[in-house]
This record gives structure tokens, sequence and C-alpha cells, in this order.
């Protein structure tokens, strides 16, 4: 099961789509971004580590 089928459903990007200015097809592929960093946040887990010793 995926975190965002578990989470409450969100229209990403509403305004853009409905926005004449931006192409569906650009906005559907920032949506998709978005949507990867959402269930990256929604695990806890991150492949990526702060080093702390820097000053």
């Amino acid at each position: 099961m995926n975190v965002t089928d578990t989470i409450k459903p969100f229209e990403y990007l509403k305004d853009m789509y409905i926005d004449g200015c931006f192409h569906n097809f650009l906005v559907d592929k920032v949506k998709a971004e978005l949507v990867k960093v959402v269930e990256i946040f929604g695990t806890g887990k991150s492949r990526y580590r702060r080093n702390s010793s820097k000053a």
C-alpha cells in the first residue's frame, strides 16, 4: 500500500490546471514529481543524511 493511498485525497496544483497559462501536460509532470516527494516524506525515510559536523 502506498502512503498516498492512506492519506486524504488532495487535488495537487488545482489552480494551475484551471489557469490557461499552464499547459496541462507540463502540470502533470510537475505533479508527478510532487507526489514522489510527498511519498518520501510520508515514509519518514530519505536517501540523504544531514551532516551535523559541518559548521
